[in-house]
C-alpha cells in the first residue's frame, strides 16, 4: 500500500511540477481506491460492498473479529 500510494505521489507531483505532496494525498487516494487490484480482483472501493464480502475468503481470516460486530 504504502509502495504504491507513494508511487502515484510521485507521478502526480511530477505532473503539477510541485513538492507538497499534502495537496495531492487525496487525489491520489482516489485514484488508489478505484483502481482494480490484482489481488482481489476488484477495486477496494467494489470489496467493501456487503454482495462482494463472501466473494473474498481472506478477509473471513484475517478480520473474524470485525465481521462478527
Amino acid at each position: 500500500f504504502n509502495l504504491t500510494l507513494q508511487s502515484l505521489l510521485y507521478k502526480i507531483l511530477k505532473k503539477n511540477n510541485s513538492y507538497e505532496w499534502v495537496r495531492f494525498l487525496d487525489h491520489a487516494m482516489k485514484i488508489y481506491l478505484n483502481r482494480k487490484h490484482r489481488t482481489i480482483k476488484m477495486t477496494p472501493i467494489e470489496g467493501e460492498k456487503d454482495i462482494n464480502e463472501k466473494r473474498l475468503p481472506i478477509t473471513n481470516i484475517i478480520f473474524p473479529t470485525f465481521l462478527k460486530n
